[in-house]
């Protein structure tokens, strides 16, 4: 509500000098229209219009088309939507829907692992984390957390039928769901001794993940002639692959400065989580590294939202927390600074 409240009031109020307007009305509301921003559209054209190969041919986003976003999301948005009629309010719906049930889940594998009073914790900075309003957004962020939230928290099970369903459901929401299988491998191989004598048929189910990415390059395939056209279509967004220590070190000196910003937090959420990675088991430290490096690989864009899943930051902060009087300061902190960075999102600045 107070999120809702910023981000109303900073349209109003400061919309002017911003005078930036990247989705139009998404409702008749506006206190639900700051809710979509930027993917939002693509997102939504895809669940209205299904996937096309036409391409954007106006100055700024030419070359720019919706095979270039992953599936699971906007087609979910579709089936609901195609019942209901109001498919932004439906993505709405399931991005919170989807938040809310990743938090539980986060808070009994946290609780699991280490205590009630650290599982508390890390949910109340998933919440504040300055870009966490992201996470209510039509994005696909809430979604990606949730599920791979399940991942582990069925792998610390030993359910590797579900970590795999679960898997394809990932490599289908976004590219990096198949990277993400590395820590959650080793997870696998762990519950065996690291004896390979014990490998068993288990082993096959990790095949699921790279399913979901195959059958997404299949459909590009049938729809542009091109298997990887959703990885090509990326130069249009000024994406390419490069190499990662080079794009932080690029962006740090960028004209530009919200660059540099996102240069400063990926290099000091990487540095935090190598320095503090005895708190982490080895499988969320990988994870926590894949999760970061891995969109370095082509742009410094968009990291303050893609950084987002990457769940065992909060566990780390709330490491940090157990002395009262620093839990407070940073509550505080963090929680002025999300008040900050959503009037830059309701007015849809790129420093989000």
């Amino acid at each position: 509500m107070a999120l809702t409240v910023i981000g109303v009031g900073a349209v109003r109020y400061t919309g002017t000098f911003f005078g930036r307007d990247i989705t139009g009305e998404l409702s008749d509301f506006l206190w639900l229209d700051i809710w979509g921003q930027w993917d939002t559209v693509w997102y939504l054209d895809i669940a209205i219009n299904g996937y096309s190969a036409e391409l954007l041919t106006t100055p700024g986003v030419a070359g720019q088309g919706n095979y270039a976003f992953f599936p699971l999301y906007p087609m979910l948005i579709r089936t609901v939507g195609w019942i209901t009629g109001h498919h932004f309010l439906v993505g709405l719906i399931l991005s919170n829907l989807f938040l809310i049930l990743a938090s539980i889940y986060l808070y009994r594998m946290v609780e699991s692992h280490y205590n009630e009073d650290m599982a508390k914790k890390t949910i109340k900075y998933l919440f504040i984390f300055p870009t966490s309003f992201v996470l209510s957004g039509v994005l696909t962020e809430s979604m990606f957390l949730f599920l791979i939230i399940l991942c582990f928290f069925f792998a610390d099970r030993r359910n590797w039928l579900l970590v795999g369903a679960l898997g394809f459901l990932l490599s289908l929401t976004r590219s990096i769901g198949v990277v993400v299988s590395i820590p959650l491998f080793y997870m696998y191989l762990r519950s065996i001794g690291f004896d390979f004598k014990h490998v068993d048929y288990k082993i096959f189910y990790f095949a699921l993940f790279p399913l979901g990415l195959g059958l997404f390059m299949l459909h590009n395939y049938y729809l542009t002639g091109d298997f990887l056209a959703f990885v090509h279509i990326q130069a249009a967004w000024h994406r390419e692959l490069s190499n990662p220590f080079v794009v932080l070190w690029n962006s740090l000196f960028h004209d530009r400065f919200y660059h540099a910003a996102f240069a400063i937090m990926s290099i000091a959420i990487l540095l935090i989580t190598f320095i503090w990675h005895r708190i982490l088991s080895l499988p969320y430290f990988i994870y926590a590294l894949l999760v970061v490096l891995a969109p370095l690989f082509s742009s410094i864009q968009s990291m303050p939202r893609l950084v987002l899943v990457a769940f065992p930051l909060y566990v780390i902060v709330a490491h940090w927390s157990r002395e009262p009087l620093f839990d407070r300061a940073l509550t505080i902190m963090f929680a002025m600074f999300q008040g900050f960075l959503m009037t830059m999102w309701a007015n849809g600045q790129l420093l989000i």
